[in-house]
């Protein structure tokens, strides 16, 4: 072996050693990946495209609430079934149980979940206010832009941003809350005031925005979406979204990879529980169709 052939090769053997390394290390990003498993699906002729305002049981992630002008809903995420209660139902909280509490004419009733059938209780107006659902967090003067106080559930200031404040999030777990200042997101901690800003833009797509941003879990991750318009130039509208995982404690951010009939699809994120998804999917482009209510578990 020649001087020069040595002298080559040392020089070569770091960067191939790099080279490799980094193969290595994809190779195991790739394994580690988050995904989104379906636990639950509800058809679109089933929810006629009226879901109205949403929420999920507390002690049930699959039976979910749907509130509209018109009607009273319970879905089943396992069954695929929807149960509209007596017209003229008015959701008015939940008991400690997670069961759902309903106002009909004049008088309080507790729905079986078992049968779906509604029977009076006695309940009185304070025992409905403490279960009435209450948001955790709020901006101080309540308009989107204005406010720069946020409050907690007793209207006590916990934080006070020097600027306007379009939305607010409190953690699950509390200590922390998810400010959207419309140009940027950000996570402070009550405790210390640190504050963490969160990816504007995914690497695959460096030109659109992160949005639409949720705490999971304990509170150590956010789910966020990504809307992406076609490529055509005549077509203007939203025809995918792709979800995105950010850990807090690594401050990395993953792609989620969606089940294969949720890709190409719009797909809304209207609850969560946990690690749990509620999610709507639908599709505009190249025809519009309702694809449906999922329930999406991630899994690593």
């Amino acid at each position: 072996m020649t001087m020069n052939t040595r002298y080559y090769l040392s020089f070569l053997a770091p960067l191939i050693a790099a080279i490799i390394h980094q193969q290595q290390l994809c190779a195991a990003s790739q394994q580690e990946g988050i995904s989104a498993v379906v636990r639950g699906f509800v058809p679109p002729t089933v929810t006629d495209g009226q879901l109205g305002e949403i929420d999920m049981f507390p002690n049930n992630a699959k039976l979910v609430l749907s509130r509209t002008y018109s009607r009273l809903s319970i879905y089943n995420l396992t069954e695929g079934t929807r149960h509209d209660l007596p017209k003229g139902a008015i959701f008015s909280g939940w008991t400690p149980g997670g069961d759902v509490i309903a106002k009909l004419s004049g008088s309080y009733y507790r729905l079986a979940l078992r049968d779906a059938t509604l029977t009076r209780v006695p309940v009185d107006f304070e025992r409905i206010e403490s279960i009435r659902p209450k948001k955790s967090v709020t901006t101080f003067h309540g308009h989107p832009g204005r406010g720069k106080k946020i409050v907690d559930e007793t209207g006590k200031v916990i934080l006070e941003a020097s600027k306007p404040i379009y939305d607010a999030r409190k953690a699950p777990t509390g200590g922390a809350v998810l400010i959207d200042f419309g140009t940027e997101v950000v996570v402070s901690y009550t405790s210390d005031e640190q504050t963490v800003r969160l990816p504007t833009s995914a690497p695959e797509h460096p030109r659109t925005m992160i949005d639409s941003w949720r705490w999971l879990g304990d509170g150590k991750a956010l789910v966020g979406r990504v809307s992406l318009t076609p490529r055509e130039r005549h077509v203007e509208v939203v025809t995918e979204t792709e979800l995105y995982h950010y850990d807090l404690m690594k401050r990395s951010l993953e792609k989620i990879e969606l089940p294969e009939k949720l890709r190409k699809s719009i797909v809304d994120v209207i609850a969560v529980a946990g690690d749990l998804l509620l999610v709507n999917a639908y599709r505009y482009y190249p025809t519009e169709e309702r694809t449906g209510l999922f329930l999406l578990e991630l899994k690593r």
